[in-house]
């Protein structure tokens, strides 16, 4: 994850007023956090935060976080229901999976 130290340093020199982060993964905002408090940098009170994908620890470490909750499970089920309709048919035409209004294409 040196990577994420890499983009975190090169951001703060070249933007002072960060005001929000929003991260793609549970693993990047935990990395993220790791990196805040390595840098005495007081992110509960100095940014707004959100994430897809919860997790006990962003629970305890940013409480305040907008987290965005994926149904794994009903993504799957309809993944699973698309791939079996389709197994055997020359005609196949992709197909995207709506999930709770979300569009998974």
């Amino acid at each position: 994850m040196t990577d994420i130290i890499d983009k975190l340093d090169c951001l703060f020199e070249e933007v002072q007023d960060v005001d929000g982060f929003f991260f793609s993964t549970h693993y990047l905002a935990l990395e993220a956090i790791r990196y805040f408090v390595n840098h005495k940098i007081d992110y509960q009170s100095r940014f707004h935060m959100g994430c897809f994908h919860e997790t006990i620890a962003l629970n305890i470490l940013a409480p305040d976080m907008s987290i965005t909750l994926m149904p794994i499970q009903e993504m799957g089920i309809q993944a699973v229901q698309i791939l079996l309709e389709n197994i055997g048919n020359n005609d196949f035409t992709p197909k995207g999976v709506v999930v709770d209004n979300l569009f998974i294409p």
